[in-house]
Formats: structure tokens, C-alpha cells, sequence
């Protein structure tokens, strides 16, 4: 009787093989899926840098800039009318006088950069870090550009913030608020660079409270801009006088107030 002898072997090759197999198997579907999970992180740090990079200054997409070397403020700053032009009259610029004004709500700067164009030390108090961010860069490139631009922004001074809670410790002779003006009713007449402003500040809602906290605190006057045919804000005493632009109101208040409704 031809008989074979059972071989032990055998099936712990065919059983090891096939182990080695299934393991290879899931060591591949490992790899690829770690590379999977890289690549998808490398496309969310690139989104996100660009939208960390955008979201300063592309609002409505078109770029905002604070720019004090060229473009409007350039413009205004050689051919506005020096301290004829409506808010150095509302500051109370004269030959000779160069007070310290603190822009409380400073926005891209530009009214900041006037007055002290026009001699004024002016403190610039913005409480949005989108827009302090881009001011900060537009007086720093300022700053490189040198000659006679450089020197406005030396009277200049930064400071982040809300102006509610810092104007009591500054000790202002004049204050500047410019808060965000109502919306227009035809809201297609509104710049874009307004709308992105807008968007990225929000509705000023205590603005009726920063006015109070000017009035108590600047000792000469505080200046309200306000839209020229827009309603006096409201809560407010009645200003001394007004500087009445073709779109631009500035409400005077000389201090100390009388007492009027």
C-alpha cells in the first residue's frame, strides 16, 4: 500500500503566505490614506493662509488699502486748501495753533493725516484689528517712503483699542468721531470702499456713548462727522456751530457746553 506522509509544513507556509498578504494588503491601504490625509492638509493650510491674508483687505473683491503716499490722501494733501478745508475749521486749526487731536474712531486714517499735515499732533485710536492691521502697515510704508509724507506720520500715534475706555486716561484737548453714518436709502450711491469699511466694522452701536464720553472728557471741543443732511444724533445737547460740506457735516461742540437742549 503506497501511503504519503503527512507534511506539517505545508499548511503553515500556505497559512503564512497568506498573512504576509493580508498584511501587505493593509499596510498599502495605510500609506495611502496617511498621503490622502497629508495632501488635504496641505490644501487647508493654503486655504487658510489665503483667506488669513485676504480677509484684511479683500472685502466686496476689491482690495482695501491705507495708503498715505499716493491716491486720494496724496491728492488732498497737496491740493485740499491747507486749513481753509471744512474739518481743519471744525478742529479749530489757526496759524500758530497746533493742538492735540485724537481721532476716536480712525478708520483708514485719512482725516488723522490731514490735521496733522496741518501742524496738529494726532493720536489715532482704531478698535477693529482688520483696520488697525491696515493702518499700521500704511504709516509703516509711509514711514520708508521718507521725505515730507514721513514726517506727517511722525505726528501720528497708533493706538488699539475701543475709545470708550481709553479716552478718560488721554486727557484730549479735541476729539474727532466719525462714527459709522446711518445707511443711505439709495445704498447703489454708497462707495465700495465704504461697504467694505462697513463690513468689516459693523454698525456702530454705541456711538451715541462715545459722544458722551468725548464731550466729558476733551477739555476745548469735540467734532462729530456727520452726512450734511442727516438728523443730529440723537441724546446729544444741540452743538455750538456747524461746518456744512457738500456731503459732509461737522457738528461743533465747544466746551464747556451750555446747557441747551
Amino acid at each position: 500500500m503506497n501511503t504519503r506522509e503527512f507534511d506539517p509544513t505545508i499548511p503553515s507556509e500556505t497559512l503564512l503566505s497568506a498573512a504576509l498578504k493580508v498584511l501587505w494588503f493593509w499596510i498599502i491601504v495605510y500609506v495611502r490614506f496617511i498621503k490622502s490625509q497629508i495632501v488635504f492638509l496641505k490644501v487647508a493650510i493654503t486655504m487658510y493662509d489665503k483667506l488669513s491674508n485676504n480677509k484684511k483687505s479683500d472685502i466686496c473683491g476689491k482690495s482695501l488699502v491705507c495708503d498715505f503716499v499716493g491716491g486720494a490722501v496724496n491728492h488732498r494733501f497737496r491740493f485740499g486748501g491747507g486749513r481753509g478745508q471744512d474739518l481743519a475749521r471744525a478742529a479749530g486749526l489757526k496759524p500758530g495753533v497746533n493742538p492735540h487731536i485724537i481721532d476716536a474712531t480712525a478708520g483708514l486714517g485719512r482725516d488723522a493725516f490731514l490735521l496733522a499735515s496741518l501742524g496738529a499732533k494726532v493720536t489715532l485710536i482704531e478698535r477693529s484689528p482688520i483696520m488697525y492691521d491696515l493702518l499700521q502697515d500704511g504709516m509703516e510704508r509711509a514711514r520708508v517712503a521718507g521725505g515730507i509724507t514721513a514726517g506727517v506720520i511722525a505726528r501720528m500715534t497708533l493706538i488699539k483699542g475701543d475709545s470708550i475706555s481709553l479716552l478718560p486716561g488721554l486727557a484730549p484737548e479735541i476729539v474727532l468721531v466719525d462714527p459709522m453714518h446711518p445707511a443711505r436709502q439709495k445704498s447703489a450711491l454708497v462707495k465700495v470702499e465704504m461697504r467694505q469699511i462697513r463690513e468689516i466694522v459693523g454698525v456702530d452701536e454705541d456711538q451715541c456713548d462715545l459722544m458722551k464720553v468725548a464731550l466729558a472728557t476733551a477739555s476745548k471741543r469735540v467734532v462729530l462727522k456727520w452726512p450734511a443732511k442727516a438728523a443730529p444724533m440723537a441724546g446729544l445737547l444741540t452743538c455750538s456751530h456747524q461746518v456744512i460740506g457738500k456731503s459732509t457735516r461737522y457738528d461743533v461742540f465747544m466746551l464747556p457746553l451750555k446747557m441747551t437742549p
